[in-house]
């Protein structure tokens, strides 16, 4: 399962892989139950960023 040769760190490795699941569970929990929330910009907005850093980096080059 953890592919070491000894039980001290296959253990350690076993226990931090379970915990971390824990905790992607549990946040996965919080957003499906609407305590957390990404706010995505609108296409508008990123299209706008995107020719500000295009328009910076032809000045810098040229």
């Amino acid at each position: 399962m953890s592919k070491e040769k000894r039980k001290g760190p296959a253990i350690r490795k076993v226990i931090l892989r379970a915990l971390q699941l824990e905790k992607r569970w549990a946040m996965s929990e919080r957003v499906t139950r609407g305590e957390w929330t990404v706010d995505f910009p609108t296409i508008e907005d990123l299209r706008k960023e995107r020719a500000l850093w295009q328009s910076s980096s032809t000045r810098r080059s040229g």
